[in-house]
């Protein structure tokens, strides 16, 4: 794949889809993940580079890197972070639909990490992305450090969803050829939608429906491994961590187990009040997971004790917190006023109100705010210098 490097990018195929993209690589730009272009790889990278295990972030099917970033931006501190849109969708050049099947993913892997020049990474893969996550873990056990899975695809569920049973009767669920059908799958992905303006949904279900005869191939191409068994992920051996939505309606979550089945030494968690997306609805919870995998293992070959089974049906009451790593980055962008009751701040005008503590902004690169009344008494020692 590396003749991509010599090859135009897919370009959005409407205004709207163009602004869009410009808006998002300018937001995340500010949280440290810089958008590339070249080698053939359209990615967002960012982080130190040569410290620690390397992170590839791998998307699901049907959308492009940029559904990776609310997880990215959490890593990319501590971590040396790449996000590439897979062949066939984002800006990835384009490949004839009709070849981009699994062995073709697993190839493009390969040529990722080798034209950036990565270290064995730990691969993170939602959805689709985490069977491709998986099987190349399981193909190229020395290539590997660790695996984080999101919802994967790759085994049939148990139990069938609505997406499931469609696709057994040959129909397409995920097909996105107008605005009402992004809004279906939009609202399958999470259990509470976030808000979307109705002007980005058109401008998605436009991109979407320029490229729909595209996925649909790929989508076929990929039906054996959309309906796969354990088999194909038995080998593999570095630390793996399964993370599942418990209110999953694309990929039931009793493939939990299956998935547990075929890696005995792999630690699953099932996240409650979250969809097939978590990556998205459960940001924090699920940078800590994998924060703690990227730092436990160097090597895939070491191996880690069998974990104690999750059943499908009990849900975990509880998240890991959230490493001090991230603590510290948060409070460091939001800084939190004095501890004040309601009934301190009842009834008091926004100038009457205590400034925030100045401790707060301790390495901050603005000062603290210039409280509302001292801005007055500016202006007026101002006005009385021009009289």
């Amino acid at each position: 794949m590396n003749a991509d490097a010599n090859r135009p990018n897919h370009r959005p195929a409407t205004l709207g889809g163009r602004v869009l993209r410009r808006i998002a690589t300018g937001a995340a730009r500010v949280t440290g993940l810089r958008h590339c272009s070249d080698l053939g790889w359209p990615r967002f990278e960012g982080g130190p580079i040569g410290e620690g295990v390397p992170i590839v972030l791998v998307h699901g099917f049907g959308v492009d890197g940029l559904t990776m970033l609310q997880l990215a931006r959490r890593l990319v501190r501590n971590h040396h972070v790449v996000v590439p849109d897979l062949p066939g969708f984002g800006i990835h050049p384009d490949h004839d639909p009709k070849i981009i099947d699994f062995e073709f993913f697993l190839a493009a892997i390969d040529d990722l990490i080798a034209t950036l020049n990565l270290d064995p990474p730990v691969l993170v893969g939602s959805s689709m992305g985490g069977a491709i996550a998986g099987g190349y873990a399981a193909s190229r056990p020395s290539a590997v450090s660790g695996l984080v899975v999101i919802g994967p695809a790759g085994i049939e569920p148990p139990i069938d969803t609505e997406v499931f049973a469609a696709a057994k009767r040959d129909e397409h669920l995920l097909r996105v050829d107008s605005v009402a059908s992004f809004e279906r799958i939009y609202a399958l992905n999470f259990t509470r939608p976030p808000w979307m303006p109705r002007f980005m949904k058109r401008v998605v279900a436009a991109e979407a429906a320029a490229r729909a005869e595209d996925h649909e191939i790929i989508l076929r191409n990929l039906e054996d491994l959309m309906l796969g068994t354990a088999d194909r992920f038995t080998d593999i051996a570095c630390p793996t961590e399964i993370i599942w939505g418990a209110d999953d309606r694309i990929i039931h979550p009793s493939a939990a187990a299956c998935w547990q089945d075929a890696i005995s030494s792999a630690t699953t968690t099932i996240i409650k009040d979250a969809g097939h997306s978590t990556m998205v609805e459960k940001p924090d919870a699920v940078a800590a997971m994998m924060a703690a995998t990227a730092s436990s293992n160097n090597s895939c070959s070491a191996s880690t004790a069998p974990s104690e089974r999750i059943n499908p049906g009990e849900l975990s009451s509880t998240v890991p917190a959230r490493p001090r790593a991230f603590r510290r980055a948060r409070s460091d962008r939001f800084p939190l006023r004095n501890e004040l009751s309601l009934d301190d701040l009842r009834g008091r005008r926004p100038w009457q109100r205590p400034p925030v503590a100045a401790e707060s902004h301790r390495d901050r690169r603005f000062p603290a705010p210039i409280p509302a009344r001292n801005l007055r008494n500016m202006a007026g020692k101002n006005l009385d210098q021009r009289a």
